[in-house]
Formats: C-alpha cells, sequence, structure tokens
C-alpha cells in the first residue's frame, strides 16, 4: 500500500455550527482532496458509510445524533479511522472511547494541521503493519 500524504487525505467533517463547520472546512480543504460535511450526528454517520472517509472531524454537541453516539457507530463500521473532536467543552472529551485527537474551540489553524499530520502519520503506520 502506498503511503498516503495530506494532499491525497478525504475528510469529514461533521460539526452543527455551520461558521464552525466552514472554517474548519476551509482550513482543511486548501490542503485535502476531499472534504465532506455533515451537520449532525446521523448525517455524519450516514456520510461515513457511504464516503468512507480517511479521517473524521467531529464535534461532540450536536442535534439528532451527539457525537459520542456517531463515534461509536463509525467505531463498529471502522475501528481505525482517525478521529479529531473538536469541542468547545473540553471535559466533555476526557473519557471518550473512540476518539483519538481533542481539539478545544476556538478552531485554531496551526493546531488542526498539526493533528491530520499526526491522523497521517497514524494511518500511514497501519497501512505498514
Amino acid at each position: 500500500m502506498s503511503s498516503l500524504d495530506l494532499s491525497k487525505l478525504r475528510v469529514l467533517c461533521v460539526e452543527d455550527d455551520e461558521i464552525a463547520r466552514l472554517s474548519i472546512v476551509n482550513i482543511i480543504r486548501r490542503r485535502a482532496a476531499e472534504v465532506y460535511m455533515a451537520s449532525n450526528g446521523q448525517e455524519g454517520l450516514d456520510v461515513f458509510i457511504e464516503k468512507r472517509p480517511d479521517l473524521v472531524v467531529a464535534d461532540l454537541a450536536m442535534p439528532v445524533m451527539d457525537g459520542a453516539e456517531m463515534i461509536a457507530s463509525i467505531r463498529e463500521h471502522d475501528k481505525h479511522v482517525p478521529i479529531v473532536i473538536v469541542t468547545a467543552f473540553p471535559d466533555q472529551g476526557k473519557n471518550l472511547d473512540g476518539a483519538d485527537y481533542i481539539m478545544v474551540k476556538p478552531v485554531h489553524k496551526d493546531l488542526l494541521l498539526e493533528l491530520l499530520h499526526a491522523c497521517v502519520r497514524k494511518i500511514n503506520e497501519k497501512g505498514k503493519a
């Protein structure tokens, strides 16, 4: 399997706040191959199942299905896809199973990019295993 780099990454962004979602997507879109969007956990799960992205960036507090429930459902389909949680409430993510990284809002471009690169490294390490 050839190694993945950021420019080939397919990312799913799940965020109910449109301004936050577009902010995250604008940062990612300039560097990744494809970015899929969803505005709640159920949409996020549906898009995940349909598109099979390489990475998920998601909020926790969302309508219809919250981020924790969505992550648990994603893990039933793919135990290894990296998941980055972006939350305004860092205590929510402390004991969250299934997330690889937690980022506190507001989103900082440099930190988000650092986490994306860490996810790419993780994907590539799993590909070599």
